[in-house]
């Protein structure tokens, strides 16, 4: 992760804190891996950026594999 920090706006401690209260709340929390694109550190992860619970929706595919679909903002669905 870049710097040690999960994302631009939170520390280590105020994302555990958050996904912590949302877990405690909706009985789960979720966080989506932002990954390098390009360059050396292809693949890897650059932040993790926390989704409300009420924006995700778990499932298994055919296979039995988790699948999460998630409502952006704009309406549009994505399934990971």
């Amino acid at each position: 992760l870049h710097n040690g920090r999960p994302n631009d706006w939170q520390n280590v401690f105020e994302f555990r804190e958050m996904m912590t209260l949302q877990l405690l709340l909706w009985g789960n929390c979720y966080a989506l891996k932002e990954t390098y694109r390009t360059g050396p550190r292809r693949g890897g992860v650059r932040a993790l950026l926390p989704l409300h619970p009420d924006r995700v929706n778990p499932a298994h595919d055919g296979r039995g594999q988790p699948t999460y679909t998630i409502a952006l903002p704009n309406g549009q669905q994505v399934t990971k």
